[in-house]
């Protein structure tokens, strides 16, 4: 049995022996953020965000999909995959801990719509209470819906912009990874009173884009200047050990030669004594030059492995930065609609419905939760000892809309 299918049984089982348990029984999604603690890792341990593909990514084990869940599966999914990547013959302890669930969001029929924070044990009447209860009509709610839907129009205006920002830095960062000439921006479409603000944007990343590339090529410049450097000097010392070599020879030739009109008599012995010390000085040089060239190869290897951990980090660095521009716009984006959402419900409640909720006030009213089913999204209808989940929307709908 695979290692991912054992820990999950082990968990399930546990689960099964102890009792249901809330953690156990929550799943993961986008947006939760997760503690985990690897014993065996200190430095793998810490706080995680689900992102919006529903993985995390950690160090050492990169992305692993935890979405859909319990935080006991989670851990042990992380375990398999850290064992995995590190090729352990034993299993790390991992425990995953919610720090902050994912929110749920209240609209409708209540005093104060918007997103909350998720508990767990949440119920319809809970969110309700948590939202301020039910709407209760005065004479300042026509002026206070009306203020609602300029702040939330000012909200998704901020949005639109801030998204705008990330679309042209996350094309930046791809025309650096491709290591294009030049950043020639896509077209990013704003309102029209918005295009100064955009070029200004634009501007600004393709200035950002020229000075990477001028410092990256100026410092790949450098080292591959410094490369060259050392590999003439390596060829120039060479030739000179060469010519050294050929000294050598030629004074080890001579040196024969005193050898044998000193034991004949012919010269006197100080002069071989005299050759052997020239010949020992050459060859002392020649040494001295090997050494040279030893030290000039290491220079070509340590300027050469410069370079590549200039590149390498540069990667590295662009695919960080891509990554964190990729969430944080997609972070944006659901807050747009969001925002959005709060705006046609601050329009749509306006002064004609504001004299129909003081007329049906007393009236129960219906409640229904719009929720993430698989691919797809389910509507359903609720009382108010229903669970809400993490992630849910819950409707609160007036009487007289219901009906």
């Amino acid at each position: 049995m695979p290692i991912v299918s054992k820990l999950l049984l082990a968990t399930a089982l546990g689960a099964a022996i102890c009792g249901p348990a809330s953690a156990e029984d929550y799943r993961l999604g986008a947006q939760d953020k997760i503690s985990i603690s690897v014993y065996e890792y200190p430095g793998l341990s810490g706080t995680f965000a689900v992102g919006p593909s529903g993985e995390i990514g950690a160090p050492l084990i990169g992305d692993v999909k935890v979405e859909g869940h319990s935080t006991g599966e989670a851990g042990a999914l992380i375990a398999a995959a850290l064992a995995q990547a590190e090729k352990l013959r034993e299993t790390p302890r991992v425990t995953v801990q919610i720090v902050e669930y994912r929110p749920y969001y209240v609209v409708g029929h209540v005093d104060r719509p918007g997103r909350y924070t998720y508990e767990p044990g949440m119920t319809v009447l809970k969110a309700l209470g948590a939202a301020g209860g039910l709407y209760r009509p005065s004479g300042g709610d026509v002026l206070r819906l009306e203020r609602d839907a300029t702040n939330a129009e000012g909200l998704v205006q901020t949005l639109q912009i801030s998204s705008a920002q990330l679309r042209l830095r996350i094309q930046r960062l791809h025309a650096e990874r491709n290591d294009f000439p030049e950043f020639k921006p896509e077209v990013v479409r704003v309102e029209s009173d918005k295009n100064a603000l955009l070029n200004s944007f634009i501007q600004q990343e393709q200035m950002i884009f020229n000075a990477k590339r001028k410092l990256l090529s100026g410092q790949v410049d450098a080292l591959s200047k410094l490369a060259k450097t050392y590999r003439a000097e390596v060829a120039s010392l060479r030739e000179r050990v060469k010519l050294k070599g050929v000294e050598v020879a030629a004074t080890q030739a001579r040196l024969n030669v005193d050898y044998k009109l000193a034991t004949s008599g012919a010269t006197a012995s100080s002069v071989a004594l005299e050759r052997e010390r020239l010949l020992a000085d050459i060859r002392g040089e020649e040494e001295e030059l090997l050494s040279l060239v030893l030290r000039a190869e290491q220079g070509v290897t340590q300027s050469e492995q410069s370079l590549r951990n200039l590149v390498d980090s540069r990667e590295r660095d662009d695919a960080q930065e891509l990554h964190d521009a990729e969430v944080e716009l997609a972070q944006a984006q659901a807050k747009l609609k969001t925002a959005k959402a709060l705006v046609n419900e601050a329009l749509v409640s306006a002064p004609a419905t504001y004299r129909e909720w003081a007329s049906d006030m007393q009236q129960q009213p219906s409640y229904r939760i719009v929720r993430a089913a698989g691919e797809g999204i389910v509507e359903i209808s609720a009382n108010e000892n229903d669970p809400v989940k993490a992630g849910d929307v819950l409707k609160i709908v007036a009487a007289s809309i219901s009906q």
